[in-house]
């Protein structure tokens, strides 16, 4: 790769960092885009594709009234005003105009769900992660000022008087008026896991794992240190994981803990759900049914899609797992524990046989009402646990799919150093940064928001700060 000037640098090509490249391309500037892998696309090739806003024509299209004020408060109040408001009433009012832009740039909006908890549903659906990655693509290539170096990995940040002003990649550095970091999160790196996510570790019984990219190695982290940035933690967005599917539990599940208690509506959706596990001893919980629902498994799927609240239901990959024959394979495996009796599976289990036959006892009275009156689950969601055998499985927070983890950022996308200020000539968008997603995940497309919001603000900066230095 030629030592060439740039106005701007963008260092990763995910969601991020196309956004951010086509923003400052839109502004006038001549944008490099640099990827450490073969292909552009990231952990966001990966995704479902679904995008959080608020206040969208889609919504409005859909007989939705929604606005980015009613998303902002649901979102502070998730988080107990414990993050930023500043930032998150940035990603909550841009979410519209991004996702808008994103669309008039050719990718299609196929609907609109709940993303988890929300009062109206937030969760703008495309066809996936390779569908926008390749819709940005084409439109990056139609610009002469663009260029896009593959199989680079940016060794340092280069700095001078002014501010950032380049990189080096291996033993060559570009130069530029400035730079946005979209390096992606750092899922793939144990180390890091280690150092600024103990929990993922701690409360998956020592076996995460990462779904995404094994390119995801926090990059960030290596070149933020170099230059002083400050770190804002966080977590990620992890899902209760069970031998059968990960996220999403199926519509008849009976959670219970080391109690013998249940303790969440089973239903709720996984961000918050990740949460109320965690308080679990041991961040571990079993689920229960009995021989009469597994033989109602053998032929019909009566597991919780994606979504059921007015939208066109879409199957989470693995639900269909949920078969009585495959039940019947996971208990010979002993993934599955079966129990002629609710004593004999508290034994097995190691959980409170009082406590479970009580727990049981009750649930099987709302079954019988129509009524969950502790939870208060959606009643097509309750089935009795009468029959015996009984099973069980265990359910923890196995798996993460992002990082809330990373370099501190301003409202304009702007990294900041340790002493808190700025450094100029600097941005972050994405996974690489920290601050937005919080410590709960607010529900699906909550990550993707953040890449496209804060990439299209990385970009525009970025060009504007180029335009007058």
């Amino acid at each position: 790769m030629a030592t060439t000037d740039y106005d701007v640098i963008v260092v990763g090509s995910g969601l991020a960092g196309l956004s951010a490249a086509l923003n400052a391309l839109e502004s006038g500037a001549r944008v490099l885009v640099v990827e450490a892998t073969g292909e552009a696309g990231g952990a966001s090739r990966l995704s479902t594709g679904f995008i959080l806003g608020a206040g969208t024509r889609f919504q409005t299209d859909a007989g939705i009234e929604d606005s980015p004020d009613n998303f902002f408060q649901e979102y502070m109040n998730l988080q107990q005003w414990k993050i930023q408001p500043a930032l998150i009433q940035t990603y909550c009012y841009n979410s519209a105009a991004s996702i808008e832009w994103l669309a008039d740039q050719g990718v299609e909006i196929v609907d609109i769900v709940p993303a988890g908890e929300e009062r109206f549903p937030r969760a703008h659906i495309t066809p996936g992660g390779e569908h926008i990655i390749s819709v940005l693509e084409g439109r990056l290539q139609r610009y002469d000022s663009f260029d896009i170096a593959l199989q680079a990995r940016v060794n340092r940040l280069v700095r001078d008087e002014r501010g950032i002003s380049g990189i080096r990649v291996e033993n060559e550095t570009v130069t530029s008026k400035a730079v946005v970091l979209a390096t992606g999160g750092f899922g793939s790196n144990a180390e890091l896991i280690d150092q600024f996510y103990p929990s993922a570790n701690s409360e998956a019984g020592g076996k995460v794992g990462y779904v995404g990219s094994r390119f995801a190695t926090g990059d960030a982290f290596r070149l933020g240190k170099q230059i002083g940035a400050r770190i804002v933690r966080g977590r990620g967005s992890r899902a209760p994981h069970s031998v059968f599917s990960s996220a999403y539990l199926p519509s008849f599940a009976v959670l219970v803990n080391q109690f013998g208690r249940r303790f969440q509506d089973e239903s709720i959706g996984y961000g918050v759900g990740e949460a109320v596990l965690a308080e679990q001893p041991d961040a571990i919980a079993h689920i229960l049914f009995d021989d009469c629902l597994k033989q109602s498994l053998r032929t019909t799927n009566d597991a919780k899609p994606y979504f059921s609240a007015g939208a066109t239901p879409v199957l989470e990959p693995g639900i269909t797992l949920w078969r009585s024959a495959v039940i019947d394979d996971f208990v010979e495996r002993g993934d599955v524990l079966k129990a002629q009796s609710l004593e004999e599976l508290a034994v097995r289990l190691n959980i409170d046989k009082t406590g479970l036959r009580g727990t049981v006892k009750r649930y099987n009275q709302h079954v019988k009402a129509g009524f969950d009156a502790d939870f208060l689950k959606d009643p097509a969601g309750l089935r009795a646990i009468s029959q015996p055998p009984f099973y069980s499985t265990a359910v923890r927070l196995k798996n993460f799919g992002c990082t809330g983890i990373g370099l501190g950022i301003t409202n304009e996308a702007q990294v900041l150093h340790e002493d808190n200020l700025p450094l100029t000539g600097l941005f972050a968008a994405g996974e690489c940064s920290g601050g937005v997603l919080g410590e709960i995940y607010y529900g699906s497309g909550a990550s993707l928001a953040n890449a496209l919001i804060f990439g299209r603000i990385a970009g525009t900066n970025a060009a504007r700060l180029a335009q007058v230095s």
